[in-house]
């Protein structure tokens, strides 16, 4: 009998930085084989990209890629898609690149909280753009690898069907996996650019940043005891975060000579964004941008919440903003300018 998928599959798969765009989503594709058994109608992997362009905050749609799919309905290609979602309006659009981290069912997110203007969920034009009608609902994770690429983890289901709120919990950590591992494929790691590199047992082979010593170290034993047969899914997910200390992610590598190692790499949200910030506030106020409570905040960067509440606070004293909608009104002014 084969083993029922876990998240943790999901997590291993998104890390994945070295992976074509369709091995990387083959893999995704692989990793949720099973979830739902006999209900799921089909599942889907894609990533969007855009450029935000003035006057307007609003995204452009510029690549709809890595479409995968399996199941025993029919979904729309590549090609079609990205005509599909061109066309959307701009409102739309800009909820698709700035909104939060989720772990949902379609029909919460699109219909319930009105967040689209709809009232329906087959009236929805993303929802159009993803299913047949066959589809009633899906399940999925909906992962931002910044404020400028999308990765949808969708399964697609009759209706009735439901994943407990505990559930839910655990497979929003995995979305902020999702999104670390999507910001890696930007600049796939590599030992030369990494700020650690440590064996398979988690010493140091090449130290580059001295003053990362302590927590690299511990974030490759925790990721070793996430990773064991007998620690719970909710568990692992507790210890092993998006990132550590707001700056690095731990990937496995694989040199040319065959050899394994582990590198601790630089992964910060919103790196790219022209703003008088220190990274791990710039980190943190993108994450602000896309609706974040402090607390997920927290557990995307590997922090506490009261290290964010620090670092927003920081961050709106450097550019003189009373409040956080100030502030994220001012770095999406920065997207612009290097958007």
């Amino acid at each position: 009998m084969a083993r029922a998928p876990s998240p943790l599959d999901v997590v291993e798969a998104a890390y994945q930085a070295a992976a074509s765009d369709d091995d990387w989503t083959l893999g995704l594709l692989t990793a949720t084989r099973g979830l739902f058994e006999r209900r799921s109608l089909g599942r889907a992997v894609f990533v969007v990209d855009a450029r935000v362009t003035p006057p307007d905050l609003y995204s452009s749609i510029e690549r709809f890629r890595g479409l995968s799919k399996e199941g025993a309905v029919p979904i729309a290609s590549a090609s079609d898609a990205l005509d599909i979602y061109r066309a959307l309006p701009a409102q739309v659009q800009d909820r698709i690149f700035f909104s939060t981290n989720v772990a949902a069912h379609a029909s919460d997110e699109l219909v319930a909280t009105g967040r689209l203007g709809v009232v329906r969920l087959e009236d929805n034009p993303v929802w159009r753009a993803s299913w047949p009608a066959t589809v009633r609902d899906a399940f999925g994770l909906f992962a931002h690898g910044g404020t400028r690429s999308t990765c949808v983890l969708s399964v697609g289901l009759p209706e009735g069907v439901r994943v407990p709120p505990q559930e839910l919990r655990v497979w929003g950590r995995v979305a902020a996996h999702l999104a670390a591992g999507l910001r890696l494929r930007s600049d796939a790691p590599h030992p030369d650019r990494a700020a650690a590199v440590l064996d398979r047992e988690g010493r140091l082979v090449e130290l580059r940043e001295p003053h990362a010593r302590a927590r690299v170290t511990e974030a490759v034993a925790r990721r070793r005891h996430a990773r064991k047969r007998s620690v719970r899914p909710d568990e692992a997910l507790d210890v092993w975060q998006g990132l550590h200390d707001g700056r690095w992610s731990v990937v496995d590598h694989i040199d040319t000579d065959g050899k394994a190692f582990v590198l601790a790499v630089r992964n910060t949200p919103g790196r790219d964004v022209p703003i008088a910030m220190t990274d791990r506030q710039r980190a943190a106020v993108s994450l602000a941008s896309l609706g974040y409570s402090d607390k997920q905040i927290a557990y995307a960067l590997g922090l506490s919440a009261g290290g964010v509440a620090m670092l927003l606070h920081r961050a709106r004293l450097a550019l003189g903003a009373t409040t956080r909608a100030e502030l994220i009104r001012r770095f999406k002014r920065a997207l612009l300018r290097g958007g």
